[in-house]
């Protein structure tokens, strides 16, 4: 058995030098004392992970934007503020089913797709913290966003006091 090992080694070293591994292999299979010994039984082990329900993108700014109907703040772009807020839409689709057509101030072509994006936040639309603000121009029988309006983070409930009660 000694002479079998001894020319194991050899030609394992040789392997080794290679890249194999036979010697560290066999020696494995016999004990200390060249006897056999039992190789541990593994059982496979396989630890199932539950599937993992995909979550839905947030879209906060967008399912939770608030409209803000606002008095005609008058004056000019970026010289200009609300002094009253009159209404409060608790998403743009409560605004969109009340202001849409066939009521006594229906929104003309592109205002709703403007609320969208405001809402969203894209195309160079804003919103403040999830809040749009707009008004209906009574000279011109139309809504009105404005960018500036946006600007500044303004909060406007929060600095009016003038508004209804949530």
């Amino acid at each position: 058995m000694a002479h079998f090992l001894a020319k194991l080694a050899a030609v394992g070293g040789g392997t080794a030098a290679a890249g194999g591994g036979i010697v560290a292999g066999a020696s494995s299979v016999f004990g200390s004392q060249g006897e056999p010994s039992e190789k541990p039984k593994v059982k496979n082990h396989v630890e199932e992970t539950p599937p993992v329900a995909p979550t839905p993108k947030e879209s906060a700014p967008e399912s939770s934007c608030i409209v803000w109907e606002a008095e005609d703040p008058k004056g000019t772009p970026n010289n200009r503020s609300f002094k009253k807020l009159l209404e409060k839409y608790k998403s743009k689709d409560d605004f969109f089913q009340k202001w849409g057509d066939g009521s006594d101030r229906p929104m003309q072509n592109g205002f709703k797709d403007e609320i969208e994006k405001a809402c969203k936040g894209t195309n160079d639309k804003k919103n403040v913290d999830g809040r749009v603000y707009v008004w209906w121009m009574s000279s011109s029988n139309k809504w009105i966003y404005a960018g500036d309006m946006h600007d500044g983070n303004h909060k406007w409930e929060e600095e009016i006091s003038d508004k209804p009660s949530a």
